[in-house]
């Protein structure tokens, strides 16, 4: 139901408000996931990294209740200065109104700790009227993803492919070939940045006996790179197939031999982030393996160049 704007009230958090904060937190993931994506332990371990009176806002109703909390996060050794923003408000309780003063004043804190000339802002929603809150007040869309997923209820079987082998990531001898193949095939994606190899094998190879590769002889021609995130759920991090060996049905083998290894491994719910303008038609490749999506993360950014007025 949408908010009075005069009847909300803005006020930094404190280590008091932890545990309704956690739960407006997952009311707006439930609503807009499916589940909670972010832990009461996870937040409080940011706040504990935070100076919660600068880089947090909470919006309360006229009555005391809480129906939206923002933080704004200075990155690290960033040039130019850049700050995340975050934004949540509860189901029942949003509206363009309420939402586009939290932003403003988290731009307010953003260019207060950033303490520059200029301070680029990235910004994230998983919902209609976040995406409408972060366009009024100035900022750019840069992407958005699709989380899709499936549950997994039998064995996969998998599809041989002519003139391939689909074979386990052998570690100590993949890595490179690996690395290589898989920025290749994501230069056609319009948003990938080629990325240094410690940084992709950090998040690529977490889990490698989760990996699959697909050889053309000696060469690599695409891959799959998965890895748990808990007890019952994989993430695919990336399906790549370099472009002389697509329309081949590859990724859907590939796919398929991600399933088998999860299943394998006990791990029964399937999850991934495709593009949703997607130039390679990943998200009908996905759709055709049986996921379904859960959830759109929408992905803004906008260039402060004077202190912004709060709404």
């Amino acid at each position: 139901m949408p908010t009075d704007e005069s009847l909300v009230q803005l006020e930094p958090a404190t280590p008091a408000d932890l545990d309704a904060v956690a739960e407006l937190i997952a009311a707006h993931c439930s609503a807009d996931y499916g589940e909670v994506l972010l832990e009461r332990s996870d937040i409080e371990a940011e706040w504990q990294q935070l100076s919660l009176e600068q880089s947090t806002c909470l919006l309360r109703a006229s009555t005391g209740t809480l129906i939206g909390y923002g933080s704004a996060v200075l990155r690290p050794q960033s040039s130019p200065a850049s700050v995340d923003l975050r934004m949540y408000q509860h189901p029942h309780s949003r509206d363009h109104a309420s939402a586009a003063r939290m932003i403003t004043t988290l731009e307010a804190m953003a260019w207060s700790q950033a303490n520059s000339s200029a301070v680029m802002l990235h910004a994230l929603t998983t919902n209609d009227i976040g995406c409408q809150a972060f366009e009024a007040v100035g900022f750019a869309r840069r992407i958005a993803f699709q989380t899709m997923t499936t549950a997994l209820e039998s064995a996969p079987a998998s599809t041989p492919i002519s003139g391939l082998s689909l074979r386990p990531f052998r570690i100590g001898h993949d890595e490179q070939v690996a690395y290589a193949a898989d920025e290749e095939a994501s230069r056609d994606k319009g948003y990938a940045k080629p990325v240094p190899f410690e940084t992709w094998a950090a998040r690529m190879l977490a889990a490698p006996h989760l990996c699959t590769l697909a050889w053309d002889g000696d060469t690599v021609a695409g891959g799959i790179f998965c890895a748990p995130i808990d007890a019952n759920t994989a993430s695919i991090h990336h399906l790549g197939v370099r472009q002389p060996w697509r329309r081949r049905g590859l990724g859907e083998a590939l796919m398929q031999m991600a399933f088998a290894s999860c299943w394998q491994h006990n791990l029964r719910r399937i999850t991934l982030d495709v593009d949703s303008a997607s130039h390679t038609g990943a998200d009908r490749l996905y759709t055709r393996m049986g996921m379904a999506i859960t959830g759109v993360r929408t992905l803004y950014s906008k260039q402060l160049n004077a202190a912004p007025h709060r709404l």
